[in-house]
């Protein structure tokens, strides 16, 4: 006991590197959640950008084959639209994705 101050010098330098230690711990924490979520975003965007890749080539497909001119523009338009709500739900799902797994 530190007889000057009246309180206990060591306690309080090893109640000190307690906490330094608990921060430091829940920096790590913080660090390796930070990575596992920047992770996740990074596989969702290579997956948004080869989906928004391969709608290109189909949409320079259907222009240049001139097949929403023809009578069938309505069923090709249909089908788009179908495609792309299916997309949209599966980015959604991948969204809700829980981090940890």
């Amino acid at each position: 006991m530190d007889s000057e101050l009246g309180t206990d010098t060591i306690g309080k330098i090893l109640s000190g590197r307690k906490y330094l230690m608990t921060v430091s711990e829940n920096q790590a924490s913080f660090e390796k959640l930070l990575s596992k979520q920047l992770h996740g975003l990074s596989q969702l965007s290579e997956a948004l950008i080869l989906r928004l890749l391969r709608l290109e080539e189909r949409v320079a497909i259907l222009e240049s084959s001139q097949f929403l001119k023809d009578d069938g523009c309505h069923e090709a338009t249909e089908k788009l639209l179908v495609d792309s709500e299916e997309r949209v739900r599966h980015l959604q799902g991948l969204l809700d994705v829980d981090p940890d797994r």
